[in-house]
């Protein structure tokens, strides 16, 4: 799950293609990204090589600005290619739970929205 236009760093592992099984390291990837079903489109956030096949992708708020459907599919020369699917929801609002208390009532109102009132 990602929060929609929050940057965050994804993992991805990459298979090398000579056997199927082993991590691919060295590898330079290419990224394209569909966004809530939308036809796949190349993006270039920054990538940092862990070790043993894993790669760190830093998606930035503007990969993550759609709610929906998040899909990656990677390629690089030598490995088999991968694909990833998240999901991008909309921020939902913080509540201080160590704030409430017996006197208080939360709960919803007709819009859907969070309230807070007494009993």
């Amino acid at each position: 799950m990602l929060l929609q236009s929050t940057a965050r760093d994804l993992m991805v592992f990459m298979t090398d293609s000579s056997d199927h099984v082993t991590g691919k390291t060295g590898a330079t990837l290419t990224i394209t990204l569909s966004k809530n079903g939308a036809a796949f489109a190349s993006i270039t956030p920054t990538v940092t090589e862990r070790g043993d096949g894993w790669y760190s992708l830093a998606l930035t708020a503007t990969h993550t600005n759609t709610i929906g459907d998040f899909v990656l599919h990677v390629t690089a020369s030598g490995a088999d290619p991968t694909d990833l699917r998240e999901e991008v929801v909309a921020a939902v609002p913080d509540v201080n739970v160590s704030k409430m208390n017996s006197a208080t009532v939360y709960g919803s109102g007709a819009s859907g929205d969070l309230w807070r009132g007494t009993p």
